[in-house]
């Protein structure tokens, strides 16, 4: 054979349709139904390249299903979808799967590169235009060979797995760079063979393109002869190759030592042809060796009557290579410069993954976290200020006085409640993990009891696990401290007067002291912001934003500078108001300094003072026992977690140990 083309690789039908709309229904706001247009689209670009003809048009075909890959795996989990391919280069068919995008787009590359061979094969070569378009090809599949060679040796490391993994190789590093030298070599033959076209070339200057086609033969056979799907027969035929262009090279030597009038070492150059040829070859050489015949007779012809130069023993080293084929330029680039692509589908473009509303939700807490933090925690400290002030100066405060909204009280009753329910389940959760501890202890003192202290060498229970109960009875104290507070807080609320600081008395109407009239309207104000910006930290939405973000970027790399922005701009307007009630704040309670120093609001204990005392005695127990129920619930929080993480760690110690007194019994049985 005169040339050589790699056989394509053959590929079974795959739904990958129906694999990537499991992966858009697992991973994806949106259900696969909406993207049916583009499951089509995948679906059908795969089929284009399971039976493909040998053209130009099966290369486009390649390199858009190429292009999908791409997208699907930026859009999804790379190893959801299995593919199975067939290596045909060796006598047998041999198959190989994996789960993985990127190992399906190599082997599609793998093809590619096989397909410029086979393409390159179809021209007959018998003219200068034939024989350029051939080396354009092979030129071509050699530079695919090579992006393939430098993702395993260079790429990721999961690239390299994907392209040279034992149990599903796409194929072994050897045959890759074998490969790409075969048709570098095939490349510089088509250009060798266009430059006897034209004869306007020297012998030395062909001799140099020879001694180039040489080389590329002769690394190729190295790695032919190290890899694992190259045939004997190929190897013996890229060995020919090589031996052929280096009696090619030493010819056009010859030749040209003659225009040097070194007519012995032109003789010397003949004479290592024809030892070289000498030899079985698969190669029809015959009319080249007349070649070499003719033009030894006439130089020896002449050398021995008329020159009577010495004949060297041997030639000539050869000259050196003169390489013509470009390999540096990046594949995708030297793709679309010999197959029009066209416009590649774009695919999934409104695909939401999961990850958007998990990222908004996660932000939606952190809003409420930071509202609570910077705005309503520092309100509530400005008006626990100017409370204090207010009795600190001997204020009736009647004027102050607001009912707390039974749906407040209620509320409070619900977590209280929650409270008592959440100690339930810590005491039993507790108590589950004391029984699997004594369980342990029971088990190892019954294996004791069974085969003697002596033969049962594991360490005794009350030693191993000592750190356990240890840890419960720290556990237990927590609880019972929880308890304790609790019961208190329950008999606080016991003692208010729900129905004086729930109902509504036209006495608080504000009304007498300018002054308290002035705090009245500012603590209204501010009630009324914290709910604003509680509203405003639960309802105000985020996600339009992020969907916004993710679109424009492709990732949620950049949620975070999202959400600054966010919160930057829904609470300025807020942080504002709070700078200006810190202001406001530290007036007031300069104003009631005075005022009470001064003139005293209020020096004589009448019936409203009394009701402003009981009001407001009630209203601080209230205020006391719902925060004792926020503090609450946080302990539990606190505390569960902690338990969760003790439940895990006996239930792991106690398998453990059941594992290991298994394995010591029957090891005690089977030598008794």
């Amino acid at each position: 054979m005169d040339f050589a083309a790699i056989p394509l690789k053959r590929t079974v039908e795959i739904d990958v349709a129906a694999g990537v709309a499991l992966l858009i229904d697992a991973t994806a706001v949106q259900s696969s139904k909406q993207f049916e247009g583009d499951l089509h689209t995948v679906q059908s670009l795969r089929e284009t390249v399971r039976n493909p003809d040998v053209s130009l048009e099966a290369v486009r075909d390649h390199v858009r299903y190429y292009k999908c890959l791409d997208q699907l795996m930026e859009k999804f989990p790379g190893d959801q979808v299995k593919f199975t391919w067939f290596q045909t280069f060796s006598n047998k068919s041999i198959p190989s799967a994996q789960s993985s995008f990127r190992w399906e787009q190599l082997n599609v590359l793998y093809n590619i590169a096989s397909l410029y061979t086979l393409l390159a094969l179809d021209l007959n070569g018998v003219d200068e235009g034939s024989v350029a378009l051939q080396c354009k090809y092979f030129q071509m599949s050699a530079i695919i060979w090579m992006h393939l060679i430098e993702v395993s040796e260079g790429g990721t490391g999961s690239e390299s797995k994907d392209l040279t993994r034992g149990d599903a190789p796409v194929a072994d590093v050897a045959t890759l760079k074998a490969f790409r030298l075969l048709m570098l070599a095939q490349a510089m033959v088509c250009f060798w063979r266009k430059t006897l076209f034209t004869g306007k070339i020297n012998d030395r200057t062909v001799a140099r393109l020879a001694s180039q086609i040489h080389s590329f033969y002769d690394q190729c056979e190295t790695h032919a002869e190290k890899s694992i799907l190259i045939l004997s027969d190929w190897i013996k035929h890229i060995h020919d190759k090589a031996v052929y262009f280096k009696a090619v090279t030493l010819y056009r030597m010859g030749k040209d030592y003659h225009t040097q009038e070194q007519y012995g070492v032109e003789i010397a150059c003949y004479n290592q042809v024809f030892k070289m040829l000498s030899a079985p070859t698969s190669l029809n050489v015959d009319t080249f060796l007349g070649d070499v015949s003719a033009s030894f007779k006439d130089v020896k012809r002449d050398n021995d009557f008329i020159y009577h130069q010495e004949v060297p023993a041997q030639a000539p080293v050869l000259v050196s290579p003169l390489n013509m084929i470009k390999t540096d330029t990046p594949m995708w680039e030297a793709l679309c410069k010999i197959v029009d692509v066209g416009v590649v589908p774009a695919l999934f473009e409104d695909l939401l993954p999961l990850e958007i509303i998990e990222a908004s939700t996660v932000f939606k807490e952190r809003q409420v976290k930071y509202v609570q933090e910077n705005l309503i925690a520092p309100l509530d400290a400005l008006t626990k200020i100017l409370n204090a002030a207010l009795e600190e100066n001997d204020t009736s405060g009647i004027n102050l006085l607001r009912s707390i909204d039974g749906d407040e009280v209620k509320q409070v009753e619900s977590s209280m409640s929650n409270l008592l329910k959440t100690q339930k389940n810590v005491a039993s959760k507790l108590q589950e993990s004391e029984s699997m501890l004594v369980q342990e202890a029971e088990l190892d003192s019954n294996y004791r009891k069974q085969y003697g202290s002596l033969r049962w060498t594991l360490p005794e229970s009350s030693i191993v696990n000592k750190p356990y109960h240890d840890k419960l009875s720290l556990l237990k104290s927590y609880l019972e401290k929880g308890i304790q507070v609790d019961l208190q807080n329950s008999e606080t609320f016991k003692s208010i007067d729900i129905s004086l600081i729930t109902s509504e008395d036209p006495r608080m109407s504000p009304g007498g002291s300018p002054l308290l009239d002035e705090i009245a309207t500012v603590l209204k104000k501010r009630a009324g912001k914290k709910l604003e910006v509680e509203e405003k930290a639960w309802h105000l939405p985020l996600l339009p934003q992020l969907i916004d973000r993710y679109k424009r970027d492709k990732s949620t790399d950049n949620f975070e500078t999202v959400y600054l922005n966010h919160l930057q701009q829904a609470f300025i307007a807020d942080l504002k108001f709070l700078d200006n009630e810190k202001k406001l704040n530290n007036e007031l309670v300069t104003k009631l300094q005075v005022e009470g120093t001064d003139n005293g609001i209020v020096k004589r204990l009448d019936p409203r003072q009394l009701y402003v005392e009981d009001f407001n005695y009630s209203s601080q127990l209230f205020n006391e026992v719902k925060t004792n129920t926020v503090e609450g619930s946080n302990f539990y929080e606190d505390l569960i977690k902690l338990l969760d993480t003790f439940y895990n760690e006996v239930y792991e110690f106690v398998n453990s140990r059941k594992m290991e007194a298994q394995r010591m019994s029957e090891k005690l049985l089977s030598t008794s």
